[in-house]
């Protein structure tokens, strides 16, 4: 199975192919007044606007706030509506065994545990497989 590999706050992260629609350069994110931390606005890409996650901030990384390291925008797909996840700059396509994903992670938190559906090894690097699905649910976006 093919996986987007893509950097956040210094650790790596996948999601499935088949979720994401596109990578696009980050655009100009317009804020969104009352929105939770992790929403930090929208953009209008190709004529669309595109609610803009920051995943960093879902997953209570340290720098969550700190949106200078991400310059570059995963377009994820859902059944009816779009989101763009902020990613660092480093991404690459790879094809995972799945059987080689770990799905039982017990060393990490119950928040990461909604998040994060497994665990690989790959290229010398800890790879977190994001669930795409918890990841960008409604209630996480509507605005």
């Amino acid at each position: 199975m093919k996986y987007v590999i893509f950097q956040i706050s210094g650790e790596s992260f996948g999601v499935d192919i088949q979720s994401a629609v596109s990578i696009e350069k980050r655009l100009p994110i317009t804020r969104v007044p009352l929105a939770p931390d992790y929403l930090v606005g929208v953009i209008n890409l190709r004529g669309e606007i595109i609610p803009i996650i920051n995943p960093s901030a879902l997953l209570k990384q340290d720098d969550g706030g700190d949106l200078s390291n991400f310059h570059k925008v995963l377009i994820v797909s859902r059944e009816d509506y779009k989101i763009g996840l902020l990613i660092g700059n480093e991404v690459s396509i790879v094809d995972i065994d799945e059987h080689l994903i770990q799905r039982d992670a017990v060393d990490l938190s119950e928040s990461d545990k909604m998040y994060i559906s497994g665990i690989i090894r790959h290229q010398e690097r800890i790879v977190n497989i994001l669930n795409v699905e918890k990841l960008t649910t409604p209630e996480k976006v509507m605005i």
